[in-house]
């Protein structure tokens, strides 16, 4: 969460695209014979046995994956490194100027940032729509889904959807339902890792309910005392930092208005845009679970 710390410059000019063309063909999977995270937690090894190892255990994947030595989260940890982005994207999210609009979705582009600390780069996207379904509807959406249709957080360069099946997901630890640390791993010459803290917050304010589903890679810091891979798998690369925000609040009790944000580190521009189509993609293709396409309206046209 090293994003929402304030020790950033701008990079570079801001990012100006023509949106529509950047997911034609997109590749959609029907994940229906998929475990939702509930469901993926109630048959996870490590959620079922969380005595096992009171200060760690060896994380195994299916495929013969390297392991890692998983040092697990107190809550006190979990509840810090999500409070810190919904402080941050709640109630005031930082501004980001409107880009264009894409398939209902209004898309916002902020300027790339650079990290101080090790000169990564930045990414953040968000989109934004109303939509006119109730609360409960895009809440049963999201709740339904499959573990394996939930946002990569983070991808490599040129990385295709379609290779989407080939990433691991595994529920590592349930601090109660909807509170879930997760791991993915992402096959490739380079094996690429995130562990994640998700959340599912319902709230209510001065009568108006919302919904926030939060997913946040825990920040280089909190990373590196979690896990440590066999030093003779040399090929993993642990990735620090991005996280998914999407809230639902209601404006009436069938009208909702939607904010879908998204950021994550990348190597250089060429990185930034290929995250950024990954994110247009996944905001398409939830977009259509959610309701039909004649009920999507863009800020831009209310």
């Amino acid at each position: 969460m090293e994003y929402f710390s304030g020790k950033h410059r701008l990079y570079g000019h801001k990012v100006k695209v023509s949106v529509l063309p950047l997911i034609v063909g997109l590749l959609h999977e029907d994940p229906s014979h998929h475990l939702t995270v509930r469901e993926a937690s109630k048959t996870s090894k490590w959620v079922l046995s969380p005595n096992s190892g009171e200060f760690g255990w060896q994380v195994c994947f299916p495929s013969g994956e390297p392991s890692f030595y998983f040092h697990p989260f107190t809550r006190a940890e979990f509840e810090d490194i999500l409070q810190l982005c919904d402080e941050t994207l709640a109630a005031d999210p930082p501004h980001i100027e409107v880009a264009g609009s894409l398939l209902g979705w209004t898309v916002h582009r902020a300027s790339l940032t650079r990290r101080v600390e090790d000169g990564s780069i930045i990414s953040h996207t968000r989109f934004t729509m109303r939509v006119a379904c109730s609360l409960e509807e895009l809440d049963s959406v999201i709740v339904s889904s499959s573990l394996d249709s939930w946002p990569l957080i983070w991808t490599p360069p040129s990385w295709g959807y379609k290779e989407r099946k080939q990433v691991c997901c595994q529920v590592l630890q349930e601090f109660e339902t909807d509170a879930y640390v997760l791991v993915h791993d992402i096959p490739g010459p380079i094996r690429s890792r995130y562990i994640s803290l998700a959340r599912r917050l319902p709230r209510q304010n001065s009568g108006k309910r919302s919904i926030t589903y939060v997913m946040v890679i825990a920040d280089s810091e909190a990373k590196s005392k979690k896990c440590t891979t066999d030093e003779e798998n040399g090929n993993v690369k642990w990735i620090n930092e991005g996280g998914s925000y999407i809230k639902f609040t209601e404006v009436n009790s069938n009208l909702i208005d939607v904010r879908y944000d998204r950021w994550a580190s990348c190597q250089d521009e060429l990185h930034a845009q290929h995250l950024f189509v990954r994110w247009a993609e996944f905001a398409n293709e939830w977009a259509q679970r959610m309701v039909p396409s004649n009920l999507l309206r863009s800020e831009n046209e209310n």
